[in-house]
């Protein structure tokens, strides 16, 4: 998947990484963790993949400012999949799940919270949106 990014400014491997993992070709590796957290019954799976896409969220947020102009259209279509419905009701659903557990509270709670205060291309609007459907879908 490096053929995404060639020779790429952004400093932090992990950065990259996340970059790569969010805007990969269809499927990408993002909605691949989508599906199996989607469809499994294992707290532990669940957990872990909400996880990785909560990492995801972080490390593209703190990688927009190292972008180059050349980059910024990937990293736009990477943080558009991130704020898609799936990826934020996984979020939500962590938040939830995990009353127990602190660190994965505060995973959930800083990707939820960077995701419907960032505007980038007007994604902040659809984020909220999608919060907003969330949580009165989850209250019936």
């Amino acid at each position: 998947m490096s053929y995404l990014l060639g020779n790429s400014p952004l400093t932090d491997h992990t950065d990259k990484s996340a970059l790569e993992l969010a805007a990969s070709p269809q499927p990408s590796g993002l909605e691949q963790i989508i599906a199996l957290v989607g469809r499994s019954d294992s707290i532990v799976v669940k957990s872990e993949g909400t996880r990785v896409i909560g990492y995801v969220v972080k490390s593209l947020w703190r990688a927009v400012e190292q972008c180059s102009p050349e980059e910024m259209e990937l990293m736009r279509a990477a943080m558009t999949k991130v704020a898609s419905t799936p990826a934020i009701q996984a979020l939500a659903e962590m938040l939830a799940r995990n009353r127990k557990h602190v660190i994965l509270l505060n995973e959930s709670i800083l990707a939820l919270t960077l995701l419907s205060g960032q505007s980038v291309a007007g994604m902040a609007d659809t984020t909220k949106r999608n919060l907003y459907s969330q949580s009165y879908s989850s209250d019936s």
